[in-house]
């Protein structure tokens, strides 16, 4: 079991969310209610959830149901031993922290197309393409911000966005430049916010590459 009912913060209303490793390949994908509860229920194999525990992906839905989960059943000692050698490998995240860094240097680099998506817009009068840009870009430092803390995202993004405000290392007026960004409506401010923000997650990098052992 995952999710909020896993991790204790649930609500009244909150589903019931399961997974289940299988060997055979076979999917299952249902929904049914249990005790007036709405339940989900979706499968994968072993080697999938192995290759989620190398950390290449670990903000992905399955790293976090994996970091949070209950083991309500196992068939076997192996197999209970096998997954919690999966979840020891994400959680124990210092051991990924170079990796994180580089990975988290590939969506800083992503940034400065968006940042040029917005200036095109400007150009083209669009608008919508403008915002569509600002939440890449509020979405690429959610990504690098979550890459240096070594901490999957588990929720949507409003969610995650909070979340990330209580993180151990933050970039410089985060909060602030993400507001503005979900705000702003002249194309000459989207512009300046997020070269501001790209600056911002710049310095960010700058300062935690020197705490790589």
């Amino acid at each position: 079991m995952y999710g909020s009912r896993a991790r204790g913060d649930f609500e009244p209303d909150s589903d019931l969310e399961f997974f289940a490793i299988t060997e055979d390949g076979i999917k299952v994908d249902i929904e049914f209610t249990f005790n007036g509860i709405p339940c989900d229920m979706w499968s994968q194999t072993w080697e999938y959830f192995e290759n989620v525990s190398t950390l290449d992906a670990y903000w992905i839905l399955p790293a976090g149901a994996l970091s949070y989960c209950k083991i309500i059943y196992a068939r076997s000692k192996q197999d209970k031993s096998r997954l919690e050698s999966i979840i020891k490998e994400i959680t124990q995240s210092k051991k990924y922290y170079e990796k994180n860094v580089q990975k988290a240097t590939e969506f800083f680099e992503v940034m400065f197309k968006f940042l040029g998506r917005i200036q095109f817009a400007k150009y083209m009068n669009d608008r919508q393409e403008a915002r569509d840009a600002c939440w890449d870009l509020i979405i690429s430092a959610t990504y690098i911000v979550a890459h240096i803390n070594s901490k999957p995202l588990k929720h949507n993004w409003g969610q995650n966005l909070h979340e990330l405000y209580i993180f151990e290392k933050l970039p410089k007026d985060l909060s602030s430049l993400v507001e503005k960004l979900v705000s702003e409506s002249d194309f000459n401010r989207m512009v300046e916010t997020g070269s501001i923000l790209i600056e911002s997650m710049r310095q960010f990098m700058i300062s935690v590459t020197k705490d790589i052992p």
